[in-house]
């Protein structure tokens, strides 16, 4: 910003120096005037001495100047556009225009260098400032995922801990009752089994614990690729079959045409697992469990239906956060994590789908999406 302030002083101080110039071009212009009048004066007075008085007389009358003028011109053929006065101040003028005008043309592209310069300059330190707003931008939202990371990893061992804190201490219980003397081999048996049975529950959350961090540290990666719903959807049945069939509930399939979509299949049968575990989990013997599968125009609708306790609408917002377990007692009894449907909403959100709850006929319904198109281009079927 200096040195456009010093063009500006330059800039100025050449236009006070042309003003300076032409000031004294013109005194000059009127003493070399008034000179060479005087020598006229004196030339025609000497040309005609007895007219001298007459001639200063008429001079001197300024009422008189032009018509003494004209009448010099009359008496002695002089004429002012065909002397050298005139010459004189048309060579001054041409010289002034001349002077001016490159004077002119250099303050202007002075000045218009300096603007120029001055403006890319400014352009400059905006994109600049630009540049730094969007980088501390960028800071500040990395720092934000960062802290906001830190309390998510926080907040899972403090779950994980809970959740193990349960079993752990079941398990405990067990292996210590059962190494007491005074009990029957029966019934150390007995514990024995149940110490085994927690056990398999602390693998069974510790694999949930182990995907569910995979996942949002992205190293699980879900790759949708062209594959048959229908497959899907039945080896998910097939694998939670004989749990169903233990409780002597039945799962029901609708009749629908296959559907090539992209998808990943093995992750996708993880989400439809949990929703079909949760269904028998809390559902009563002998009850029913209907599949549904609905097209519409963009999208695949996948409805899990059951005749369970079902869910508060109260709790609707709120089941598909991490470690959410309802507040009913059956709920509380049955043993879980609170991990199956967060997990199951991030698997469907990595594919582009949705999953929403709603109240059904008996219990719940599970309602599913899946897009038909991937990249923005249609599915040929």
């Amino acid at each position: 910003m200096d040195k456009f302030r010093n063009k500006r002083i330059l800039s100025l101080t050449a236009a006070a120096a042309l003003a300076m110039g032409c000031l004294l071009l013109f005194g000059s212009l009127a003493w070399n005037l008034e000179k060479r009048e005087r020598m006229l004066l004196g030339f025609m007075s000497a040309q005609a001495p007895e007219q001298a008085g007459e001639f200063l007389d008429e001079i001197n009358r300024r009422d008189f100047y032009y018509q003494a003028g004209r009448e010099l011109e009359k008496r002695y053929g002089y004429h002012a556009f065909n002397r050298s006065a005139t010459l004189l101040v048309g060579r001054y003028f041409f010289l002034f225009c001349v002077l001016s005008g490159t004077a002119g043309v250099l303050c202007f592209l002075a000045l218009r260098s300096s603007d120029v310069r001055r403006r890319r300059l400014e352009d400059e330190y905006q994109e600049l400032k630009q540049k730094m707003r969007t980088q501390e931008e960028k800071n500040q939202l990395v720092t934000d995922r960062l802290r906001k990371e830190e309390g998510k990893t926080k907040a899972l061992i403090t779950d994980i801990s809970h959740q193990l804190k349960n079993p752990l201490a079941s398990l405990k219980m067990s292996y210590e009752l059962a190494d007491t003397e005074s009990l029957t081999f029966e019934e150390q048996r007995s514990f024995v089994k149940q110490g085994f049975a927690e056990i398999l529950k602390i693998e069974n959350l510790l694999d949930t614990f182990l995907q569910l961090s995979r996942l949002e540290a992205h190293m699980i990666c879900i790759q949708p690729v062209d594959s048959g719903l229908k497959d899907t959807i039945i080896q998910s049945v097939n694998r939670v079959y004989m749990k169903a069939f233990r409780k002597e509930i039945s799962i029901e399939l609708n009749d629908f045409t296959d559907f090539v979509l992209p998808h990943d299949p093995k992750w996708t049968q993880e989400a439809l697992i949990n929703l079909l575990d949760n269904a028998i989990k809390y559902s009563p013997s002998g009850s029913h469990i209907e599949i549904r599968v609905i097209p519409v125009v963009s999208y695949i609708f996948i409805e899990v239906e059951d005749e369970g306790i079902g869910i508060p609408a109260s709790e609707y917002s709120h089941i598909f956060q991490r470690f959410y377990r309802g507040a009913s007692l059956q709920v509380r009894q049955e043993e879980g994590s609170g991990v199956g449907l967060y997990l199951t909403r991030k698997i469907l959100e990595e594919q582009g789908g949705t999953i929403r709850v709603k109240k059904g006929k008996k219990g719940s319904i599970f309602q599913l999406t899946l897009p038909k198109r991937r990249f923005g281009i249609a599915d040929d079927k």
